[in-house]
């Protein structure tokens, strides 16, 4: 298991165990005293041009690997025409999390002023996909957009209304 997810399960514990000495059930909670590995911490590393020449040649790459502002242009630029163009565009740039894109709804972009509204996500428990609050409280936001995320968005809208 990953130190992170023996993090997580300890805390449950904890929790659990404290509510027992609560309850006068215990004394002491034996999850205060258990010693685990740290959580790594993985940086993001750009996809340079030598760590995409050694990917090419012994297929490692980076825990967290990110595209220079160059190449997620020339993504851009490839899938300009794709009818996802509008998901592509706000993945790589207002920095949505992935709930959060599946769960906007146009009633959450104001295209006359700009802003895009963080008030939902979709979220996953044993597969099954539900709707629910943005992962933090900050994550209930108002974005602004530039022009070029508006233009992309009113586009997207025209596409979507010539469709149906």
């Amino acid at each position: 298991m990953a130190a992170v997810t023996l993090q997580r399960i300890r805390a449950t514990l904890r929790r659990a165990l404290n509510m027992a000495i609560r309850d006068g059930l215990l004394q002491i909670n034996p999850a205060r005293v258990v010693l685990l590995p740290r959580p790594q911490r993985h940086r993001p590393q750009p996809w340079t041009t030598a760590r995409v020449k050694e990917w090419r040649c012994d297929g490692q790459c980076p825990a967290v690997a990110v595209w220079t502002p160059a190449q997620l242009a020339g993504f851009l630029v490839f899938v300009r025409d794709d009818s996802l163009f509008a998901l592509w565009w706000l993945t790589a740039l207002p920095g949505l999390r992935r709930g959060e894109l599946c769960a906007l709804r146009w009633t959450d972009v104001d295209l006359a002023e700009g802003r895009l509204t963080v008030s939902q996500q979709i979220a996953h428990v044993r597969g099954r996909p539900y709707l629910d609050w943005p992962k933090t409280a900050t994550g209930h936001r108002t974005i602004a957009m530039d022009t070029a995320t508006n233009a992309v968005l009113r586009r997207h809208q025209r596409c979507q209304r010539l469709a149906a």
